[in-house]
């Protein structure tokens, strides 16, 4: 299917009349909706926040649900809130209310500050939503789907950057800057002895070779 994408909260996409600059302008969301299903014969959702300024979570969602689409992801903030605020999940109990009400068929997700696969269900348990949306939860936590008492040791979280480097490396080449790469680096490398000094070699590196040779001169050095 197709998900269009009216939730992108930063403002130089807003003020192109994009993403979350679509809630509230129901016409044209109807003709964006309408569109996209004849032009590729696909299921259609929509992933979206709760308002601009404030929660417009009722009369949004209520002109939603009368669209022909096969889902709706809520992420729990208004625009204005950016990620600065706490996700208000009492506004995905609100849509999923008026899901029930109107068009029982669509799908409801949940998002906003999920911060494991745990913390997850309990919010599926709470709004009775139809499952959550994981943002950037996975990316302080790659193993984010596992049991929550899981701990990998410094070898794995090590298998595993050398792995997402290789992989960059294959898919991009040279033609997306190896720093790029470096924002992930703290993911694998904390919570262990020495992980400060390697992330420090690490972000001297500017490609695939360098930083394979640090994390082999670290576990050499018994890092590990």
């Amino acid at each position: 299917g197709i998900d269009l994408n009216m939730g992108c909260p930063v403002d130089k996409i807003v003020k192109q009349g994009a993403c979350s600059a679509l809630i509230g302008q129901n016409a044209l969301v109807n003709e964006i909706v309408e569109a996209t299903r004849e032009g590729s014969k696909l299921p259609v959702s929509i992933k979206t926040r709760t308002g601009i300024k404030n929660h417009q979570t009722e009369g949004w969602m209520a002109h939603l649900l009368t669209l022909n689409i096969s889902a709706i992801t809520l992420h729990a903030r208004t625009q204005k809130m950016m990620s600065l605020k706490p996700a208000e999940w009492n506004q995905i109990a609100l849509a999923v209310k008026l899901r029930n009400e109107i068009n029982p068929e669509i799908k409801i997700l949940g998002n906003g500050d999920i911060e494991s696969y745990a913390h997850g269900l309990q919010r599926i348990e709470e709004t009775d939503a139809d499952g959550i949306m994981v943002g950037r939860g996975i990316f302080s936590n790659p193993w984010f789907f596992t049991d929550n008492d899981f701990m990998p040791e410094t070898d794995e979280k090590l298998n595993l950057l050398e792995k997402h480097i290789h992989l960059y490396t294959q898919t991009w080449g040279t033609h997306r800057n190896f720093n790029i790469l470096k924002r992930f680096f703290k993911i694998y490398v904390s919570g262990f002895e020495g992980a400060a000094a390697l992330r420090a070699d690490l972000m001297q590196c500017n490609n695939e070779e360098q930083a394979m040779g640090a994390i082999y001169n670290f576990r050499n050095l018994g890092g590990k």
